[in-house]
């Protein structure tokens, strides 16, 4: 696919049983390996179906101690056992029943690392029906701080709702749409517990501070106040509520593999206001506005898991 067309979000009718492998150049490897989640407990030489076989959804979040903190909270939630996997050096996994809640550093190419190998473990494992959640912080566009965005569509930095990637010196293109029928579940999810959350694009940035069009960071920007501004409002009014750093790769990975997959952020700040977060924001109020992500998803997944799990039995 050459050039990505923007379309509708991907509204579901039943549910969809990929592997989530679509490269059959895998079939000639006599081993495959997982250069950067590997160890001696997950490989291909090792009993995948027996360590991962149940896996139904993977949480995934940016620092080794987010994935440590998401899987605490399911294990409390739920009262299952974790098991942490695969090699601590770049990435964290750990297993909580049939969810993993795993790390995957900041920025799209860090994420993409992790997505392929996992996703070729959990194909290894033969699972199906498998959910992709991404949980993040965000900057958002003209809506307050503690806001949940969760997306439609990744965009990106020309607010194009497409992912680009250079493939043997071409570039290609690939559709951004997020699952939508699972977007409305989050959103339904959050507002059962009292969190305020909206679906709306997520525009997605290879920098953190020129391309997100800050002024603090450490190069002359060539742009002033104004310009910055502007640019903010037609980011707002292309229908853009936050800005981070995964979401068109996210969507793009999925969209090709099958995978459902979903993004869920809190605005710590309107970035319409300024570009830090409010002064008058106390440590608590920043780390309940950290904390509202996964508390969302552990609701959403009462509906999903079987309702011994669910139940927290």
């Amino acid at each position: 696919m050459s050039e990505a067309r923007s379309r509708s979000p991907i509204r579901h009718k039943k549910p969809v049983l990929p592997d989530g492998l679509k490269n059959s150049h895998l079939e000639a490897l006599a081993e495959d390996h997982f250069f950067h989640i590997e160890d001696a407990g997950l490989n291909t030489r090792v009993d995948l179906k027996a360590k991962l076989g149940d896996v139904k959804f993977v949480l995934m979040g940016g620092p080794p101690e987010r994935a440590e903190f998401m899987a605490e909270k399911l294990s409390s939630a739920f009262g299952l056992a974790k098991e942490a996997m695969g090699s601590r050096e770049r990435y964290r996994l750990i297993k909580v029943g049939p969810v993993m809640a795993i790390s995957h550093g900041i920025g799209m190419p860090s994420m993409l690392i992790v997505l392929h190998e996992l996703t070729k473990a959990l194909h290894y494992a033969g699972c199906t029906d498998v959910t992709y959640v991404r949980l993040g912080t965000s900057g958002g566009i003209g809506v307050e701080p503690g806001t949940l965005v969760v997306a439609s569509h990744g965009v990106n930095a020309a607010l194009e709702t497409k992912y680009e990637a250079t493939v043997l010196g071409k570039k290609k293109a690939f559709d951004t749409a997020f699952d939508f029928e699972i977007a409305e579940e989050l959103v339904a999810a959050a507002k059962r517990i009292g969190l305020p959350a909206v679906i709306a694009k997520t525009l997605a940035t290879d920098d953190y501070y020129e391309e997100q069009a800050r002024l603090d960071g450490a190069l002359a920007t060539g742009y002033t106040e104004s310009e910055k501004m502007a640019f903010l409002q037609q980011v707002y009014e292309s229908g853009v509520r936050n800005m981070e750093m995964e979401g068109t790769a996210l969507a793009a990975f999925c969209g090709r593999t099958g995978i459902r997959g979903a993004l869920i952020c809190a605005a710590l700040l309107d970035r319409l206001k300024g570009d830090q977060t409010p002064e008058q924001a106390s440590p608590e109020q920043i780390s309940s506005w950290n904390h509202g992500t996964i508390n969302a998803v552990i609701e959403w997944l009462r509906t999903k898991l079987p309702a011994d799990v669910s139940a927290g039995q």
